[in-house]
């Protein structure tokens, strides 16, 4: 029987992934710049709700006199 015999491939032979690493680089990078837009554009202006709370709302009842 003969044997049969498929090349070895090393991972010196394929080489490093650069198409790979550059889609991951770029999903990284607009993750990156989204966070931030939103963090600096749309959260810090709003300021935190808890820091300066507003009054409860008074609810004004009539007793049924004249006013």
């Amino acid at each position: 029987m003969s044997e049969d015999t498929q090349p070895e491939v090393s991972l010196e032979d394929i080489g490093h992934p650069k198409g790979t690493l550059a889609v991951l680089v770029v999903y990284m990078l607009l993750f990156v710049f989204g966070f931030l837009g939103m963090f600096f554009f749309e959260f810090l202006p709003r300021g935190n709700p808890d820091a300066n709370p507003s009054p409860p709302a008074v609810e004004h009842q009539h007793h049924g006199g004249t006013s």
